[in-house]
């Protein structure tokens, strides 16, 4: 699993004065938790309180839509010639958004939607066999309701 943390070297320095700090137990729990976001690039949170040890997972838009898509995991320096089924569905977009929801600047639940199907087509999947950008301008009509959280 491919995590965005603080480098190690970064880390030993802000926890030096840490008698009990174990890199190896905090790197075990990090695995724990990034179990079913194998092949998947992932935010985690570390969060050391009262000598325990707790991680959050933190995804991205990105790697929301990547797990929707439940591609088999591709190792990067072999060649897969996988047909790829790049649909999913609204209702996996309306679950992102409500995972993205807090950590949005958008002031209604359409704008998150919106900013998840920006993403959904840049990665290039379908929706419910349509193209994000048809969505995008349909909840811009009004067409599509949006849900209100």
């Amino acid at each position: 699993t491919e995590i965005y943390t603080l480098s190690l070297h970064d880390a030993l320095p802000i926890c030096s004065s840490v008698q009990w700090y174990n890199l190896r137990h905090i790197s075990d729990e990090i695995a724990n938790a990034t179990q079913n976001w194998k092949g998947i690039k992932v935010y985690v949170k570390v969060i050391l309180q009262n000598r325990k040890i707790s991680v959050q997972i933190i995804p991205t838009a990105a790697a929301l839509i990547i797990k929707a898509l439940k591609e088999p995991i591709q190792q990067e320096n072999r060649k897969q010639n996988i047909v790829e089924n790049k649909n999913i569905r609204l209702e996996d977009i309306i679950n992102a958004a409500r995972i993205m929801r807090p950590r949005s600047e958008s002031k209604h639940f359409s704008g998150v939607m919106k900013e998840i199907l920006g993403t959904a087509q840049i990665i290039g999947c379908k929706i419910d066999g349509k193209c994000p950008h048809d969505l995008i301008v349909s909840i811009n009509n009004g067409s599509l309701n949006c849900p209100l959280e």
